[in-house]
């Protein structure tokens, strides 16, 4: 399984390897670390490249993920703390020592 931490960095290196060996091809540079950068590398480099855009995808769509299930978590965090305020009022509005004034406000704010 590969972590958010383990994509990002993978993505990274392959950036820079792909930056690098646009720059040299850019500028004419026919050999890289002993590598002839000719059309069948070019080719190799162009579907690295897209390899590099689908992990930004990925990148991407693992972000919003975990934004989405931080929102998710405090949406129900709330539905339980209002829902624990319910369960209390619930149980003051019982107390036989409680008038019915004390009921009203607490069956207003249930």
């Amino acid at each position: 399984m590969i972590t958010f931490d383990t994509a990002v960095t993978q993505h990274t290196t392959a950036t820079r390897r792909l930056q690098s060996v646009s720059l040299q091809m850019a500028t004419g540079k026919r050999e890289m670390g002993g590598i002839q950068l000719d059309p069948a590398n070019f080719s190799m480099a162009s579907k690295f490249d897209t390899q590099v855009h689908r992990l930004d995808a990925a990148l991407s769509n693992a972000g919003n993920a975990v934004s989405m299930l931080q929102t998710q978590d405090g949406t129900l965090r709330s539905v339980g703390k209002a829902l624990n305020r319910m369960g209390e009022l619930a149980i003051l509005a019982q107390d036989i020592t409680k008038s019915d004034a004390d009921r009203a406000l607490y069956a207003e704010e249930f």
